[in-house]
């Protein structure tokens, strides 16, 4: 099983997610978004040395030290959600002057933050900044997606457990690129021969997840709510990232990295395999979608309100939540296409996101189809819990 670490950059704390770029505590987190926000300015307690040790225990003694190790472990000001548009404006002020210092006042000639300064306005164009956190989450989940990372052992946890893990995407740089990508099969696999390629649905499950526990909306559900939202979800988001990634390869039916092409299984396809694996595709084709575009409809499918067992709360989260993605959305394409073009590729965007919702339970038919199938081929098939809880709930 995968082992990932989970402390804090800063200070050592238990850290569960990534905030601005750095995997840190909520306390690490907080501190660094108020002495931005609020223009601190710090003075080391050491005569302004600035060797100050951070750890857990002595964070709160020096805020200079404690900052500086904030912003050289590269927590990003970007990524900070300013308020109102006093706080977006403070914002500005403070990387602009911290811009300006030389690198010499600090330790280690410690660099000044970078930042592009228009996209921390974000009143005026709240569809960049979420445009800009999608992007990064989802190269992330490329960067998994794409190397010699085992999704197998991960498997065998239910979703529960996998929500309670830290989140994985931190440590996508470990991990290397397959260098015999992509592999060679003949077509159709024969009795007798050994499963080849990784489990690409039990991976493509766990990415989702991981993308949720980074995705903010979702982080702000009590935990009941995220498994909730999680069975509810996950199948139709998976195939939807499958199917995109797909129609980039401008392939005509699923396809993965490593060469896998799960329609050549066998001969005689089923109907359902057709519409799986292949019909998933072509709303993708017809809208010819972007990657913006297809990052901000994965975060909307994931906002889905109507879940069973969602809390009265946490539904009202999502609403709100999704609502803002809608929102900014809409503004994204008709910035791009025009405002008439841009509502009519909005409204068959939003229909794409009920045709996944309803391919769901052909999913799962489907998918136990295949897997009989598949132990004739290859013999005894371990169960994964995940899998477990995602197809039959």
């Amino acid at each position: 099983m995968l082992i990932f670490s989970d402390i804090c950059a800063i200070c050592g704390a238990p850290a569960r997610c990534l905030h601005y770029g750095v995997m840190s505590c909520t306390g690490c987190k907080s501190f660094f978004r108020r002495s931005v926000v609020m223009g601190k300015v710090y003075a080391c307690i050491d005569s302004y040395d600035g060797g100050c040790v951070i750890n857990y225990t002595s964070r709160r003694f020096c805020q200079f030290c404690r900052f500086e190790k904030c912003v050289k472990e590269g927590m990003d000001p970007a990524g900070i959600q300013a308020a109102d548009k006093e706080e977006a404006v403070q914002i500005v002020a403070y990387t602009r002057k911290r811009g300006r210092m030389p690198n010499n006042l600090f330790k280690d000639g410690l660099p000044p933050i970078k930042v592009n300064m228009r996209k921390l306005l974000f009143l005026e164009n709240s569809y960049e900044r979420l445009i800009d956190n999608l992007c990064y989450l989802e190269s992330k989940v490329v960067e998994l997606r794409t190397s010699t990372i085992d999704p197998v052992g991960q498997g065998y946890m239910d979703l529960p457990d996998l929500l309670k893990q830290r989140c994985q995407l931190a440590d996508s740089h470990k991990y290397a690129r397959p260098k015999n990508w992509p592999l060679t099969f003949n077509w159709p696999l024969q009795p007798g021969m050994p499963s080849m390629g990784k489990h690409w649905l039990l991976m493509d499950l766990i990415l989702t997840v991981e993308f949720c526990k980074c995705f903010p909306p979702f982080c702000e559900l009590k935990f009941e709510d995220q498994v909730a939202l999680g069975k509810c979800v996950l199948l139709s988001s998976c195939r939807f990232s499958q199917a995109y990634y797909s129609y980039v390869e401008k392939s005509a039916t699923f396809c993965f990295p490593d060469g896998v092409m799960p329609f050549h299984f066998h001969e005689n396809q089923t109907q359902a395999e057709k519409d799986v694996f292949s019909g998933s595709i072509e709303p993708i084709r017809r809208f010819g979608f972007r990657k913006e575009e297809y990052l901000f409809l994965k975060a909307i499918m994931i906002l889905n309100a109507d879940c069973r067992d969602l809390s009265q709360e946490g539904r009202e989260t999502i609403e709100k939540r999704r609502k803002e993605h809608s929102t900014a959305f809409l503004r994204y394409l008709q910035a791009t296409y025009g405002s008439l073009p841009g509502a009519s590729k909005y409204a068959d965007a939003i229909c794409i996101i009920r045709t996944m919702y309803e391919g769901d339970e052909k999913h799962k038919g489907m998918h136990i189809l295949l897997e009989a199938k598949m132990k004739g081929i290859s013999g005894h098939l371990p169960k994964l819990a995940l899998l477990e809880t995602v197809l039959f709930v």
